[in-house]
């Protein structure tokens, strides 16, 4: 199981981009209301996005926009990223889990 290749082999990182929203006691409360796992890491911008975090965003291809009602839009997207930093595939849209399980596990073994 993929589970037990973390952290040594596999990582999972989740980014949030909604400093407003997503403090990180919600977001210890998620990880934990998921088990603790070891190996999963949870990041999120400590100020709003910028020209400059949204040009990084755009060098990945994820799209990022806040509305009007302050709730942001954005592009839903999941990556494989090696050991180098390097993106190596990409899924869109947010039902490829089997998709993405496939290729982690295509690639680790």
């Amino acid at each position: 199981a993929l589970a037990e290749r973390m952290p040594k082999a596999l990582v999972l990182l989740t980014v949030s981009f909604d400093p407003g929203r997503d403090k990180v006691e919600r977001l210890q409360q998620l990880w934990q209301h998921h088990g603790r796992p070891a190996g999963w890491f949870i990041a999120a911008l400590s100020t709003p996005l910028d020209e400059n975090s949204q040009a990084d965003l755009r060098r990945l291809g994820l799209w990022v926009e806040r509305r009007d009602n302050g709730v942001f839009n954005h592009a839903a997207l999941s990556f494989i990223i090696d050991p180098q930093g390097r993106v190596v595939q990409v899924f869109q849209g947010d039902n490829n889990s089997e998709q993405v399980i496939a290729a982690l596990k295509g690639r680790l073994s």
